[in-house]
């Protein structure tokens, strides 16, 4: 029994780690996109190519180092969209 619970412990672990680059990488392509879209809608030039590039954090979860953190608060209503933003919204 207790090599299994170890076992299923590391698999947890990896698991959550798994997911946390998954989600990293879907963030970074999704920002990319979002980027693109923002200047293609504004027909605005393109940022100075260097300017800060999009780049994907390394994967930073460890279950058996970091406490789990209790819910988060209750998010705070935000003010009207900017038109822009709404716009290359619907593009996406």
């Amino acid at each position: 029994p207790g090599v299994a619970a170890l076992s299923l412990r590391v698999y947890e672990n990896t698991l959550v780690q798994q997911t946390e680059s998954e989600l990293i990488a879907q963030s970074v392509v999704l920002a990319a996109a979002y980027k693109a879209a923002w200047y293609d809608v504004a027909h605005a030039p393109q940022p100075d190519p260097s300017s800060r590039p999009l780049a994907p954090e390394a994967p930073a979860i460890d279950l058996r180092t970091m406490p789990v953190l209790p819910r988060a608060p209750g998010g705070v209503r935000a003010g009207a969209a900017d038109p822009h933003a709404l716009q290359v919204a619907a593009r996406l």
